[in-house]
C-alpha cells in the first residue's frame, strides 16, 4: 500500500526538519542524515507541514493537492502589517455595485487557510448576493426583535431601558425603508459549521477575519452584523443548512461608500497579571 506521506530519496537530504515540526510525529528519521519514513499506524493530521517546510521539495502527500503547495515569498515588515490591520474599519454604507464572483472565490479561498482546531476544517459558507434574498432573512430578524419588544412588555420592562430604546430605533428604522441589519449591502456571508464541536464557533470566526482582512486588501469594506444570529435554528432553516448545522457568523460585504483616511484611538490592551 502506498503510503500517505512518500519521501524522495534523491531529493531528500536528511535534514530531518519534517520530523521534528510533525504534530503527530508520524514520521521517523532512522539515523542522522538518512530518508525519513512514514509510520501509517500513528496517525496524520493531514496538515501538510511535512510538505511545507521540506527546503528540497523531497515530500509528497497522497490526500493533498501538489499543486496547493505554492512557495511562501517574504512576509511583509512587521510595521507595513501593523498599519494594514489598523487601518481596517467595520464598513456600514457600500455602494450599490456588486461583488464580483471572482473576488468572492478568492475571499473563500484565503478564508480556507485558517486554522482549525485538529486541522478539522468544519466549516462552511453560504453567500447571499441577491437582493431580494437578502431582503428576506432581514425581514425574518426584524420580526424576532418585534417578538422581543411585544415580550418584554408583557414582563414590564420600562421604554427607557436600553434593550427596548435600541430595539425601537431598529424598528423604526426599518419601518422607515432603512436596512439596520445588513446596512444595504450587496453581498452577506454567513459562516457555518457542525453544531457537534464545541470548537465550531471558534473555527468559523477565524475563517472570517481572514476573510475580512483579505477583502480589506482588496479594497472591499466588511463588518460583522451580530444582530442577525440571535435565532441560530430560524436563521439556519432559511439558509437551506443541513441538519444540526449552525450559523455562527455573518460579514456583509461590498464597496465602501467612504474611504477612511486614518486609523482610530483604542483602548490600550489590558494585560491581567
Amino acid at each position: 500500500m502506498t503510503p500517505l506521506v512518500e519521501v524522495d530519496g534523491q531529493k531528500c537530504r536528511g535534514c530531518g526538519l519534517c520530523v521534528r515540526d510533525c504534530p503527530y510525529a508520524a514520521l521517523v528519521q532512522e539515523s542522522k542524515g538518512k530518508p525519513p519514513r512514514f509510520l501509517e499506524d500513528v496517525g496524520c493530521l493531514r496538515c501538510g507541514h511535512c510538505v511545507s517546510v521540506c527546503p528540497t521539495g523531497a515530500l509528497s502527500h497522497a490526500e493533498l493537492n501538489a499543486e496547493d503547495f505554492v512557495p511562501v515569498e517574504p512576509s511583509v515588515d512587521d510595521d507595513t502589517m501593523q498599519k494594514f490591520l489598523s487601518s481596517k474599519r467595520s464598513v456600514r454604507h457600500f455602494l450599490s455595485q456588486p461583488v464580483e464572483r471572482q473576488a468572492l472565490d478568492r475571499l473563500l479561498r484565503v478564508a480556507s487557510q485558517a486554522p482549525s482546531d485538529g486541522n478539522s476544517q468544519d466549516r462552511e459558507f453560504v453567500i447571499l448576493d441577491d437582493k431580494e434574498a437578502i431582503q428576506k432573512i432581514e425581514s425574518a430578524v426584524l420580526d424576532g426583535f418585534r417578538a422581543f419588544v411585544a415580550l418584554m412588555k408583557t414582563k414590564g420592562m420600562p421604554e427607557t431601558s436600553k434593550e427596548m430604546k435600541r430595539s425601537r430605533a431598529i424598528l423604526d428604522a426599518f419601518d422607515k425603508g432603512g436596512h439596520p441589519i445588513f446596512r444595504g449591502a450587496p453581498c452577506v456571508v454567513f459562516g457555518c459549521a457542525p453544531q457537534k464541536d464545541v470548537f465550531s464557533w471558534y473555527n468559523v470566526c477565524v475563517a472570517m477575519d481572514y476573510l475580512m482582512l483579505q477583502a480589506h486588501a482588496m479594497g472591499l469594506g466588511s463588518c460583522i452584523v451580530g444582530m442577525c444570529l440571535y435565532d441560530p435554528p430560524r436563521l439556519g432553516k432559511m439558509l437551506n443548512l443541513p441538519e444540526g448545522h449552525q450559523v455562527y457568523s455573518a460579514v456583509v460585504l461590498g464597496w465602501p461608500a467612504f474611504t477612511h483616511r486614518r486609523t482610530v484611538s483604542r483602548k490600550k490592551p489590558l494585560v491581567l497579571k
